[in-house]
């Protein structure tokens, strides 16, 4: 039983400390998602309109 007595502070404090680990990490992943799922949208957003914005940027060919 004295072992335990010494133990558990430590392992209480060490699994708090892994609770605020997790919790930080969470918030850091959720915001990264946001990120990237904008970050996503607008790639596709700009390829959806690349093709109309593409042919406007050079002058028609005369060869046709």
């Amino acid at each position: 039983m004295g072992f335990y007595r010494v133990l558990m502070p430590y392992l209480i404090r060490y699994g708090e400390m892994v609770t605020s680990y997790h919790t930080v990490f969470g918030v850091i992943s959720f915001f990264a998602g946001i990120c990237f799922a904008i970050g996503f949208f607008i790639l596709i957003y700009n390829t959806m309109n690349a093709n109309k914005t593409f042919l406007d940027q050079f002058p028609p060919n005369e060869f046709k």
